[in-house]
């Protein structure tokens, strides 16, 4: 997918990021994001859809690090009345290692407007264990060791 040229926007408000990692068994890092359309119209400008959500997933080690876009696809919707109609809610799972939960993860949302980040430059969300699961925080990125 092309990505539109100009500046990415970076959102503080509107989207909510969830990640764990496993501790035991097949190693996969698994995201869920809700994007909450009134808050992040408020926070980037107007959009009318969102095209896409992708989790930015470190894989690699030390100098090697590189950060590959996974897809997410978003969830069926809730029961009317179950949550606010405007929040959109998305799910990835990355099977493999990764080094997320040393560096975090980030999320990418292309809109019919452009780009929005979830995280600036130089930040990421943190990873959980799955026995602790719970909103994540931006946090500043670890240099790879």
């Amino acid at each position: 997918m092309a990505r539109k040229k100009g500046k990415r926007k970076v959102a503080s408000q509107g989207i909510k990021v969830t990640a764990v990692a496993t501790t035991s068994g097949p190693p996969s890092t698994t995201v869920h994001v809700e994007v909450d359309r009134d808050e992040l119209k408020r926070e980037v400008g107007e959009f009318d859809a969102v095209k896409s959500v992708e989790a930015d997933i470190p894989q690699g080690s030390g100098e090697g690090v590189r950060w590959e876009h996974e897809r997410m696809r978003g969830m069926a919707a809730a029961p009317p009345g179950s949550h606010p109609e405007n929040i959109e809610r998305y799910l990835g799972v990355h099977y493999g290692p990764t080094e997320a939960k040393r560096l975090g993860v980030g999320v990418t949302i292309e809109t019919d407007a452009g780009t929005v980040r979830g995280q600036s430059t130089g930040e990421s969300y943190t990873v959980s264990d799955p026995d602790r699961p719970g909103e994540t925080e931006r946090k500043p990125k670890r240099k790879p060791e």
